[in-house]
């Protein structure tokens, strides 16, 4: 059946989270550090208690998980440090150190553009709060190629729920068979997919070389380098083909 829409994770998916969530915390860590004189060796035990908490608090399956704000209020309660005004102020800093740093994936912007020029649909399907991954796709200068954008914020649920798959599908206006999802993880992004009907492709770009070999034996459907994906023949995503052809809208 023919592809009409490309559905993108955000995190580890359009840019490097993992290195941008390393610095945020590091910002975090040497706030702390200056302000109340915690060490950089205690500051991440902090973290990681904050966390735990706010999972058993809140759940896994709901967008305010992410939210660091209520981490970083969190660490401070534990840690009997004032709430304000520095929960905010943590959580400014960590979210703008990450976002700053951020920078499309090899070859994202041309498939992108390939995509366009053949008429497909582009959207987000996204776990966290709408505002924050907002942010994201304006620091990765996407929005130009954007259709339309789900975060579990709206949907109420996250991934791998079927729920937040039937909104993406909605937006994207077609099938959920004519859509493709790809994204980093596979128990949310791709067996999540196929689960609600789509088609699924997970994206590998941050794994190690080391590691390539094992990853890729993980799910059947890859990409390793958005660049490879342009082809002679067409734009494929995994073994799923879309051919060339001239789209109606303008240039992008």
């Amino acid at each position: 059946m023919e592809i009409k829409a490309v559905i993108f994770d955000v995190d580890d998916t359009l840019y490097d989270y993992v290195s941008g969530d390393l610095l945020g915390k590091q910002a975090a860590a040497a706030y702390m550090k200056e302000h109340f004189g915690v060490s950089e060796e205690e500051f991440p035990a902090a973290f990681r208690r904050a966390f735990k908490e706010q999972q058993e608090k809140i759940g896994f399956l709901t967008a305010s998980s992410h939210n660091r704000l209520i981490r970083f209020q969190f660490i401070l309660e534990h840690l009997g440090l004032p709430v304000w005004p520095h929960a905010a102020a943590l959580a400014k800093l960590y979210w703008d150190t990450l976002i700053e740093a951020a920078r499309p994936e090899e070859g994202l912007c041309e498939l992108m553009q390939a995509l366009k020029k053949a008429g497909i649909r582009i959207g987000y399907g996204t776990n966290m709060t709408s505002y924050i991954q907002m942010r994201k796709i304006e620091q990765l200068d996407l929005w130009k190629y954007t259709d339309f954008f789900v975060a579990s914020e709206e949907t109420g649920t996250e991934k791998p729920d079927s729920r937040f798959f039937d909104v993406c599908v909605a937006k994207a206006g077609c099938l959920p068979e004519e859509c493709v999802f790809i994204g980093d993880n596979v128990k949310g992004d791709c067996l999540g997919a196929q689960s609600a009907g789509l088609k699924a492709v997970r994206y590998l770009g941050g794994v190690k070389q080391d590691s390539l070999e094992k990853e890729l034996s993980c799910f059947p459907e890859n990409i390793v380098n958005y660049r490879d994906c342009l082809q002679d023949d067409g734009i494929r995503l995994g073994s799923y083909l879309i051919p060339l052809r001239p789209a109606a809208s303008a240039a992008y």
